[in-house]
């Protein structure tokens, strides 16, 4: 059976390489996969690899598995996570434009 890819490889790779800077730990990046609408059976075995062999699996292990994983399930899949992606994007800018507006005001005191 062949399995048709329905997200280029270029958006894969951006998002295996943005959403583990986005989260903390290794529980927050599943948690915020979770949060983006992808199912707990996808990430069922990962959060157990994660309770019982932390040391041997990292973030983009885990970001990579899912969206291979959504990525094959097809249409879709990773829409919720792209939004996820988004979302989380908007927050970090909206903090960063908070923390560059404080140092300013900070600077004329």
């Amino acid at each position: 059976m062949n399995i048709i890819y329905h997200y280029p490889p270029e958006l894969l790779t951006l998002l295996i390489d943005t959403i583990p800077l986005l989260c903390k730990s290794k529980n927050d990046t599943l948690s915020f996969l979770r949060g983006s609408g992808v199912d707990g059976n996808t990430l069922a075995d990962l959060k157990r690899r994660v309770a019982t062999d932390r040391e041997n699996i990292n973030k983009y292990e885990i970001v990579r598995t899912t969206l291979t994983r959504l990525n094959e399930k097809g249409e879709g899949s990773l829409k919720p996570l792209i939004w996820g992606v988004q979302c989380a994007c908007g927050a970090l800018n909206a903090e960063l434009l908070s923390v560059t507006n404080r140092r300013r005001i900070e600077q004329r005191v």
